[in-house]
């Protein structure tokens, strides 16, 4: 049923679209091909800013860092195992979506998505939010270059939503 309901929702905005502009006598076409044009533009000025912040991510990644961070961190407390493979995923998420879905991927692939593990990194990803990509996006797309305070404010609520996600999860899941 849902499927169905899907495959009504495109052509049913286009005829909606295509409705609005018959209504109040607009040439949908060209409106169109300017908003087009508009989106372009967007893509040209946010591409640089996508571009560095993916090779960065990678570059991390790779390197192994975090890993030898997170190995570090363990010899320092004794943290349990499901918590070194969830400390990357903590550093990743408030920089890049796209590393931190890999990482709960790699995470549930390798516990089972029915571990508990999987289960506080699916917590971990739902409560907090990346940060650094949506300021350095965002802010980069219009000019913004002052954005110290934000970037503060949303690791702070990236912390509280982290301690959250992990102290529900051992209260719901016991870990």
């Amino acid at each position: 049923m849902f499927n169905y309901i899907m495959s009504l929702v495109v052509p049913g905005l286009v005829i909606l679209a295509v409705s609005a502009c018959l209504v109040a006598k607009k040439n949908g076409f060209e409106l169109f091909t300017k908003g087009s044009k508009e989106g372009i533009s967007l893509f040209l000025e946010i591409f640089p800013t996508m571009i560095a912040m993916l090779t960065a991510v990678a570059t991390l990644r790779a390197s192994g860092l975090i890993e030898d961070f997170a190995l570090l961190l363990s010899r320092v407390f004794s943290f349990k195992k499901e918590w070194l493979e969830i400390f990357p995923l903590a550093i990743f998420r408030p920089i890049s979506g796209t590393a931190s879905t890999g990482i709960v991927s790699d995470i549930c692939r390798v516990n089972g998505a029915d571990s508990n593990v999987c289960r506080m990194a699916s917590s971990l990803v739902g409560c907090t939010d990346t940060t650094v990509y949506v300021l350095s996006l965002y802010f980069g797309s219009i000019g913004i270059t002052k954005w110290r305070h934000a970037l503060k404010a949303g690791i702070v609520a990236d912390i509280i939503g982290m301690s959250l996600a992990i102290t529900l999860s051992l209260m719901i899941f016991g870990l």
